[in-house]
């Protein structure tokens, strides 16, 4: 089977360990997740959570590609309303340069964070059509390098300022290349002789004016124009899903969290690319939660670090990962009145040893049809977080 095998990293911090050793074990888990073949490293963007600490993404990226050899990396996602098209640009474009062929993009357009947040990170709406926009803006900075012909945004190509009825561009006073002459013209009282011959014997002084200074005739993203790394968009309902279609992008649809919707998001991805003027591949990936163990009752044990994280989501109650227990229902306690909320958001999870999870996984690719399977595993253990991707790999 060909599809590839990923991880998914919210890069969590478990109890007991501090914020630097999380940030530790996210290089470990890289490094095994490198040396154990799988193809892509994902990591998310989270901000103000005490539970998950992706929150710069693109720093988390470069220390994953420094400590590895040749697995990919990408943002999984970047949430774009909360960040400037060109930064994003800038920072992914410089990463792909340093690493080439290693770089992917994913781009979401959920805020990551709650409400308060969001505002501090001057996040604007979510809006569908300026997320497609933006998008189209990136890959425009990321592309084969300014072209004035091509349909790119407006914010690739500043509007220059009209001119004035006397000939002297709107804003002229600051204007590095306005004559001296017409400066003082303008500026002078209706009653007062200009002498021709005043700007010859003013020579020897200085100028008040700006020097000279070429203005850019569109913007662009150095050092990495012309990387274009592969590009994808995340989402997890038929919005997004609409948006990757009308883009021809590569789709990957957060079923980890938001499973109920994940059927209808792709069938709405390749139902726009289908009705495309000239239809395209689909290009699917969908993530999931797996833990794997020897045997299947540990794994149930591990599970419940999961199920207490979802439970504290939902509950409103975020903290640190809590340790395993043997009463597998113990998340319930958290919120009473709202399990089915938290069983409805894993529901698409595999929990066993590697003999009973991975045909389930198999078949799940086979009917989604998937080309990248995003693995997401929320143990508590480092130790055991790590060896659950090893079985996995090793049985795959």
């Amino acid at each position: 089977m060909s599809v590839a095998l990923s991880v998914m990293d919210l890069v969590p911090v478990p109890a007991g360990r501090s914020r630097a050793q999380a940030l530790g074990d996210m290089v470990a888990l890289a490094r095994t997740a490198d040396a154990a073949g799988y193809t892509r490293y994902w990591l998310g963007e989270h901000h103000g959570s005490t539970t998950y600490l992706a929150s710069a993404t693109t720093i988390l990226m470069g220390q994953v590609l420094a400590a590895t050899e040749r697995i990919g990396v990408a943002s999984g996602g970047i949430m774009l309303p909360n960040h400037a098209p060109l930064v994003v640009a800038e920072q992914v474009g410089t990463l792909a340069l340093l690493y080439p062929g290693r770089v992917a993009l994913g781009l979401g357009r959920a805020p990551g964070t709650d409400a308060v947040t969001a505002r501090a990170l001057r996040r604007r709406s979510a809006d569908p059509r300026r997320f497609a926009d933006e998008v189209r803006e990136i890959l425009g900075y990321l592309g084969p390098g300014p072209d004035a012909d091509a349909a790119v945004p407006g914010s690739l190509r500043p509007a220059r300022p009209a001119p004035s009825a006397g000939g002297v561009q709107a804003g002229s006073q600051t204007n590095p290349r306005v004559d001296r002459r017409t400066h003082l013209r303008a500026n002078a009282p209706s009653n007062q002789q200009i002498d021709p011959q005043a700007d010859k014997q003013d020579k020897p002084q200085t100028s008040s004016l700006p020097p000279a200074c070429p203005e850019p005739t569109v913007v662009r993203a150095l050092p990495g124009e012309g990387t274009s790394p592969q590009t994808w968009i995340l989402g997890s309902s038929v919005t997004g899903a609409r948006v990757a279609g009308e883009m021809r992008l590569p789709f990957a649809v957060a079923s980890h969290f938001a499973p109920s919707q994940a059927e209808a998001a792709m069938t709405t991805y390749r139902s726009v690319l289908a009705d495309a003027p000239q239809p395209v591949r689909p290009r699917v990936a969908a993530a999931v939660n797996v833990i794997l163990a020897p045997t299947c009752q540990e794994a149930q044990r591990l599970f419940t670090t999961a199920m207490t994280a979802a439970a504290r989501v939902v509950g409103g109650r975020p903290g640190p990962l809590d340790p395993p227990t043997s009463d597998l229902e113990a998340w319930r306690a958290l919120v009473p009145g709202r399990e089915r909320a938290v069983e409805s958001s894993m529901a698409l999870s595999f929990v066993g040893a590697p003999q009973e999870v991975v045909p389930r996984l198999r078949a799940l690719v086979r009917r989604w049809d998937l080309d990248e399977l995003l693995v997401v595993t929320t143990v508590h253990d480092p130790l055991l977080r790590r060896r659950s991707y090893e079985l996995l790999a090793a049985a795959w």
